[in-house]
């Protein structure tokens, strides 16, 4: 998996995160359809120096070009997906990311609009630690702002917006 799409699922199982701790901490968003936009723009190596050691000459050329020319570009991603009460219920946030990932999260507060945790996916050495804020400005808009580090060195920052789409989850398929 790329480190990308691994910041990007980081910041949407954030984005998600406001919804499914609502029971525990009575924040005031609504279930069923949501779309969330998140930009990530990354700076830096985002692929630790040793392993990039291992690879071919040309290959490792090609993967630091990669890099460079990605530097400081930001990324967006749009998806939909659907928060049941069973979601909200069971603390879904503090499942997997992804079937290649294992995300831990560590609430630093909360209150009834806001949450801010800390945040950390992967495992040596593609180890990325995020610091996100997540707030409930009503019931059917979320922001989150994070800001991370690969253990690479290379760094993200990341911004995302959510909002409700209804209460039917009609059309939307898991990803």
């Amino acid at each position: 998996m790329s480190t990308t799409k691994l910041f990007l699922y980081a910041g949407a199982g954030a984005l998600a995160l406001a919804a499914s701790v609502a029971q525990a901490t009575s924040i005031n968003v609504k279930t069923g359809a949501w779309e969330s936009t998140t930009t990530t723009t990354t700076t830096g190596m985002m692929i630790p120096s040793d392993m990039l050691a291992k690879l071919p000459p040309e290959r490792r050329a090609a993967m630091e070009q990669a890099m460079r020319a990605r530097s400081g570009q930001p990324r967006t991603h749009t998806h939909k997906y659907c928060v049941a009460q069973k979601d909200l219920d069971e603390d879904q946030w503090l499942k997997k990311q992804d079937d290649n990932h294992e995300c831990s999260q560590k609430v630093l507060s909360k209150s009834s609009t806001k949450v801010e945790l800390d945040t950390t996916c992967g495992t040596a050495p593609q180890t990325m630690r995020m610091h996100m804020t997540v707030e409930a400005t009503n019931p059917e808009n979320v922001v989150m702002t994070g800001d991370g580090q690969m253990q690479g060195g290379g760094k993200t920052h990341i911004e995302g917006r959510s909002h409700w789409l209804g209460a039917s989850c009609a059309g939307i398929t898991k990803d």
